[in-house]
């Protein structure tokens, strides 16, 4: 018989999932990124627009783009939205990250504002199965990385980040304001303790 913590903690979990699928039912789509400003982006994943390198790609970019528009008006070149509902033009792809492979070597910069963070994160909580399917995809996304390229997300994945090989990647983490994140993923991210709430930027060293 569980006891009254494991109770409690499991209790807490499925709440907090349940909330989350109330924001977002779709489980392959983003989070729709064009909600916030370019500027809360940039700063909540700690970019410099000056120091990106391209190619870069915003994985869950939605239906605006507006981080997509927002660099590229900015003068920062190579710049690709990816997102089932992303605009019907040039440098954009209508499809979700399980659509796309993701050969490595290939970016130098990937970005995912609280969209595959966001859902990797449900993902662990609901089955082992569906959070498989995401460690996967996470590992094909950081080998996708040059040398020396990074990968920013938030909120932050401590349940995967910490069994990384040091010798391949290297993790910078960044706290962010409670209010900037949906109040689902600070339910999720608070089982985790206090540390749990940051956004993540995992450079590939070699």
């Amino acid at each position: 018989m569980p006891k009254p913590s494991e109770t409690a903690a499991r209790e807490q979990i499925a709440e907090a999932t349940r909330r989350l699928e109330a924001e977002d039912p779709s489980e392959s789509s983003g989070l729709v990124c064009a909600e916030y400003t370019s500027e809360l982006q940039l700063g909540l994943l700690g970019i410099d627009p000056a120091t990106l390198e391209p190619p870069i790609l915003d994985l869950g970019c939605g239906t605006s783009a507006a981080l997509v528009r927002h660099l590229r008006e900015g003068g920062t070149p190579g710049v690709i939205g990816l997102d089932p509902r992303a605009p019907e033009a040039i440098g954009f792809v209508r499809a979700s990250w399980f659509e796309v492979p993701f050969p490595p070597a290939t970016w130098r910069t990937l970005i995912a504002h609280q969209s595959f963070a966001l859902h990797f994160l449900r993902a662990h909580l609901r089955s082992e199965s569906a959070a498989a399917r995401f460690a996967h995809k996470y590992l094909e996304l950081l080998r996708s990385l040059q040398s020396g390229g990074r990968f920013f997300y938030a909120p932050g994945l401590p349940f995967v980040e910490r069994h990384l090989d040091a010798s391949e990647f290297r993790i910078a983490r960044r706290p962010v304001p409670v209010a900037s994140i949906p109040a689902a993923a600070r339910d999720l991210a608070a089982i985790y303790g206090p540390e749990g709430l940051y956004a993540a930027s995992v450079e590939r060293v070699r």
